[in-house]
């Protein structure tokens, strides 16, 4: 991925959308998301088969599925798609075709595809993602669940309201300047060796969360639910605790309470 992602502008987004017609976007959304629920999508040799567009960022050529309005995306296998700008909606489009706007479910495996400025509100997220950029990205709302980015790119991105449900995992992934207003971790999470720079925590939960070798330089952590939150091989970084404060021992990154 390139070292730095623009944000995509709302003239350009019109642009990109207008490209796509009815029918190319129901043919698209139909192998995307099969009335068979566990039936395999388009693999990544049909995809490239079916849509000619190509766009280059850098070195890489990625399929340009830029601006396009998607039902969902479940079972796929697939790397170097640009789904810039796209928008994921939800809706019944024909008997046993129900778009949820879903960005993944466990059969799911996307590694050097680009989100950047994609629209999501409320989106699951679940499978792989490997060197992912959803920079800029809108996902307010969004549900983690089982679900593991490795390397992935969320500077920028909107994530307010969102849930992490259980088993989530989050490695070197960069989310500087990353809005996780009112966010709500519930289940099990591990976020390993990343980046929180300027990020906006406010009103957030992110109990039971184990963070190791983060940075939160100039992050904004007020009115914050720390619960049973562990900080390892890392200074916890200064935060105001929502509700009852509690006492903490920092040491091995464990919580005890009085």
């Amino acid at each position: 991925m390139a070292s730095t992602t623009e944000r995509i502008s709302p003239s350009e987004k019109r642009k990109l959308r207008a490209r796509w017609s009815d029918e190319s976007l129901d043919e698209l959304n139909r192998n995307l998301i099969r009335s068979i629920p566990k039936e395999p999508a388009w693999s990544l040799e049909e995809l490239r088969s079916r849509i000619e567009g190509r766009v280059r960022v850098g070195d890489e050529e990625f399929v340009d599925l830029r601006g396009a309005k998607l039902w969902g995306l479940k079972n796929i296998d697939w790397e170097h798609v640009d789904f810039s700008a796209a928008r994921f909606v939800r809706g019944v489009y024909a008997p046993r075709l129900i778009g949820s706007g879903v960005l993944g479910n466990i059969a799911t495996e996307l590694r050097d595809c680009r989100f950047v400025s994609i629209d999501a509100d409320g989106p699951q997220i679940q499978g792989k993602f490997t060197r992912c950029d959803f920079s800029h990205a809108k996902l307010k709302r969004a549900q983690f669940w089982d679900a593991a980015l490795t390397d992935c790119r969320f500077v920028g991105a909107d994530i307010s309201r969102g849930k992490c449900r259980t088993n989530v995992e989050f490695v070197r992934c960069d989310f500087s300047g990353a809005k996780f207003r009112s966010f709500h971790q519930f289940g099990r999470m591990l976020i390993e060796d990343c980046i929180f720079d300027d990020a906006d925590f406010d009103h957030a939960g992110i109990m039971g969360t184990t963070f190791r070798r983060c940075s939160f330089e100039g992050a904004k952590l007020t009115q914050i639910i720390t619960e049973n939150v562990k900080w390892e091989e890392m200074e916890p970084p200064e935060y105001t605790e929502f509700a009852m404060p509690k006492n903490i021992n920092w040491r091995g990154g464990s919580q005890e309470e009085n």
